[in-house]
C-alpha cells in the first residue's frame, strides 16, 4: 500500500499525469488505502499525500469529493492522530474542497467548521493556519 502511495504521488506531479491516474482509478486507490487502513497512521499519510497532489488538479478535486474523501476526513478527524503531518494533510485537503463555493455547503453539513475551530483553536503553525482557513471559506458564504 504504501509503495503504490507514494509512486502515485511522484507520478500525478504533472497535471497530465495526474488526470491520466484519476481516469485510471488512481483516486479510488487512494480513498481504499485510507478506509482499509484506519488504523495505520503510516499508510494514512501516505495516502493523503498522494490525494493533495490529485486535489491540486480540479478534476482530482471534483472526483475525491465525490469519491468521498471529505466525508472520510471529517469522520476521523477529530480523533486522535498517532502520525506526524496527518492532522495538516486532512486540514490541508478540507481546505482545497472548502474552496470551491460548490462543495461549501456539503462541509457545513459535515459539521467541519465546528471541528477545524477546535483544531484551529489548539494548533500552531500550518495545521492551524489550514484550519482558519477552512473556517473563513466556510463562512464566506453565510
Amino acid at each position: 500500500q504504501i509503495s503504490g502511495c507514494d509512486a502515485l504521488k511522484r507520478l500525478s506531479g504533472n497535471t497530465t499525469r495526474a488526470v491520466q491516474i484519476l481516469r485510471r482509478g488512481g483516486g479510488k486507490a487512494m480513498m481504499a488505502a485510507m478506509e482499509n487502513h484506519a488504523n495505520n497512521g503510516f499508510v494514512l499519510l501516505k495516502a493523503s499525500q498522494a490525494i493533495i497532489v490529485l486535489c491540486s488538479h480540479p478534476e482530482g478535486l471534483f472526483t475525491l469529493f465525490r469519491l468521498g474523501a471529505a466525508s472520510f476526513i471529517a469522520g476521523v478527524i477529530d480523533q486522535p492522530v498517532n502520525q506526524r503531518g496527518l492532522l495538516q494533510n486532512y486540514c490541508q485537503l478540507m481546505c482545497l474542497f472548502a474552496r470551491k463555493d460548490s462543495l461549501r455547503l456539503s462541509l457545513l453539513n459535515l459539521d467541519v467548521e465546528r471541528k477545524m475551530v477546535k483544531i484551529a483553536e489548539s494548533n500552531d503553525g500550518i495545521t492551524g493556519i489550514y484550519a482558519a482557513r477552512v473556517v473563513e471559506y466556510l463562512n464566506a458564504t453565510e
